[in-house]
């Protein structure tokens, strides 16, 4: 059996990821040798474990890629770690809806996770996890048939299904290619006038009861679903060597909370940098919601908790009040635009778009996050008055009162030949604000706001339904 000295060594390290946010569920299922054997479903490889470190190389297996991947799945599964197929947590953090069926800054959580896999299982569109060939969803009247009460969350239901394949997480190195910067397009004076004219710096003022938000704070955490304490659960398990091999069985099972001492994270800086709000109101969120004990129980989950109720009445309260003024400086400079461009890194190819009128972007391929980006992409590469597009990167972001914003696409229109008009754009499925997150619709309302003070007063949403170029 493990010795006391271990036992302490892997329960600290496991209260550690737990703190984190690493670890999901933890389940121990056996003890090896000197070692205890755990389940983990966590959001980092195990690198502990010496797994999630391999690499592919085609001339290793013969060309067959398949056989690395499910080389890696049993590697990671022996490890007591399931990839590639569905997971009983894989639907928990789908945004909830209210009654109004309106997309709420919650999520669905652990509990109607379970409830929906459960539901795949029992329907057989899963067996174990893995996806069977029940599973149609491109066919034409397909149907999970899920409970009236889920039936909302289909789509969103059936992505989550369709990114748990195994090819989502291990592709052959074959796959990547490094982008070519149009270097030449960063140097032109019109692009240096169009970035100077979209980075440009703001600074934003609110006015707002201090007294109104901290009641409606404090009712929105009060409100939320209880967070229950991190767990453990260990289940005891012999093994039968019979004839036809060893066969498995259970005999027994018990759960118990992690406690013991470890360092708590520093919510209220993390609230501060997430809201702006001062640590005072914070504070007295805090106090008065009087839950502080479910943060010592789950610190993680209980700071996202908080963090979702604070920006989703941030979303309600602020927004319309927000005044933003131009101030001197830009967001996001032109060298340093240059400077990361030279650096790009290698992508796969089934996340970029193939340019081919060049000589409109910045790279040779646009990197997109989902289909719709896709789609837009082809579109504004096509269309005659679309004189320059570029996907905008990662570290342009716009200060709001629920959190920085990083918007999607900046384009250069030629109106009559002549006219150059400045747009950004935002894409999404849908332009139905009720189909989005308080906090996300609140972000777009403040960049909206944000970009009218530079002077960019075309900024719009766009969608299959309206490209609105």
């Amino acid at each position: 059996m493990p010795s006391d000295i271990g036992q302490a060594r892997t329960d600290l390290a496991l209260r550690q990821r737990a703190v984190r946010g690493e670890v999901e569920q933890v389940l121990l299922f056996g003890v090896e040798g000197d070692q205890l054997v755990f389940q983990l479903f966590t959001k980092e490889p195990l690198r502990g474990l010496g797994i999630g470190q391999r690499r592919f190389h085609p001339g290793a297996h013969r060309g067959d890629e398949g056989a690395f991947a499910r080389s890696l799945q049993n590697e990671y599964k022996a490890a007591g770690v399931e990839i590639g197929q569905v997971r009983f947590n894989e639907f928990a953090k789908i945004a909830a809806r209210n009654l109004e069926g309106n997309v709420t800054d919650d999520a669905l959580g652990y509990a109607k996770s379970k409830e929906i896999y459960d539901h795949l299982t029992q329907n057989g569109y899963l067996t174990d996890g893995k996806v069977t060939s029940k599973f149609l969803p491109n066919t034409l009247g397909f149907s999970l048939n899920l409970p009236e009460y889920l039936k909302g969350y289909e789509p969103e239901i059936i992505e989550a299904v369709g990114k748990a394949s195994l090819e989502k997480y291990v592709k052959p190195k074959s796959n990547r290619k490094e982008r070519t910067l149009n270097k030449a397009l960063y140097l032109t004076p019109e692009f240096e006038e169009f970035w100077h004219a979209i980075s440009r710096k703001t600074t934003y003022r609110v006015t707002v009861s201090r007294e109104e938000l901290i009641d409606s704070s404090v009712k929105a955490v009060k409100d939320s679903p209880r967070i229950d304490p991190l767990r453990i659960q260990i289940t005891r398990a012999g093994v039968k060597v019979l004839r036809g091999g060893a066969k498995g069985q259970e005999l027994g099972t018990r759960s118990a909370e992690l406690k013991g001492s470890y360092d708590l994270p520093d919510i209220i800086s993390e609230m501060q940098e997430a809201t702006s709000l001062t640590r005072k109101t914070i504070v007295d969120i805090l106090i008065a919601s009087e839950r502080l004990d479910e943060f010592i129980g789950n610190p993680n989950d209980f700071t996202a908790m908080v963090k979702r109720a604070l920006q989703g009445e941030l979303a309600k309260i602020v927004v319309e009040g927000i005044q933003y003024e131009k101030i001197a400086g830009s967001i996001y400079e032109l060298r340093e635009l240059q400077k990361d461009g030279a650096e790009e890194k290698e992508r796969f190819l089934d996340q970029m778009y193939k340019v081919q009128n060049d000589k409109k972007t910045d790279f040779d391929y646009v990197v997109y996050d989902s289909d719709v980006e896709r789609q837009f992409a082809e579109l504004l590469d096509s269309r005659e008055d679309i004189k320059l597009f570029m996907k905008l990167p990662a570290k342009f972001k716009i200060p709001t009162p629920v959190g920085d914003y990083n918007p999607d696409w900046a384009i250069i229109k030629h109106e009559d030949g002549e006219n150059r008009v400045y747009m950004i754009r935002e894409t999404k499925s849908t332009l139905d604000d009720s189909k989005l997150r308080p906090s996300e619709l609140a972000k777009i309302k403040s960049a909206k706001k944000h970009f009218a003070a530079i002077g960019i007063a075309d900024y719009a949403k766009s969608s299959p339904e309206k490209w609105n170029l």
